[in-house]
C-alpha cells in the first residue's frame, strides 16, 4: 500500500514538443509540463545495448505518487537533474495513485 508521506522527491514532467534545428531540420524537444512529488525504488538494471561503440546498461526506477491522467509514455521524467524515459505507466489504489516504470537515459 502506498502511503502519501513516502512521496519525498520533487520530479518534473516534460512533454515533447517540436522544434528546429539551425539548419531548419525537425526536431524533438521536451519542455516542462508540471511538478509532482514521488517516491523512486530501484527496479534493476534494462538490456544491455551498445550506444557510440560502448556497452551500456540502463538503470531503471519505480516512480510512484498521486494519479495524474495526462501521464503516459511520451512524457520524460526529470530527476535531480537526471532524465529518465518512461516506459510503462500503471494506476494502483482504485486509481488514486499511479506507478511509473522509468529508465535512465544514457547518452
Amino acid at each position: 500500500m502506498m502511503h502519501p508521506g513516502e512521496f519525498d522527491r520533487k520530479v518534473s514532467f516534460c512533454t515533447v514538443t517540436s522544434g528546429k534545428t539551425n539548419m531548419g531540420g525537425a526536431q524533438k524537444v521536451y519542455t516542462a509540463a508540471f511538478e509532482a512529488w514521488m517516491s523512486r525504488k530501484s527496479a534493476g538494471q534494462g538490456a544491455e545495448a551498445f550506444v557510440t561503440q560502448r556497452l551500456v546498461v540502463p538503470v531503471r526506477y519505480i516512480y510512484r505518487g498521486h494519479y495524474r491522467p495526462e501521464i503516459n509514455e511520451t512524457y520524460q521524467i526529470v530527476d535531480a537533474g537526471e532524465k529518465f524515459n518512461i516506459l510503462s505507466v500503471d494506476k494502483t489504489g482504485q486509481g488514486l495513485y499511479i506507478e511509473i516504470l522509468a529508465e535512465k537515459i544514457t547518452e
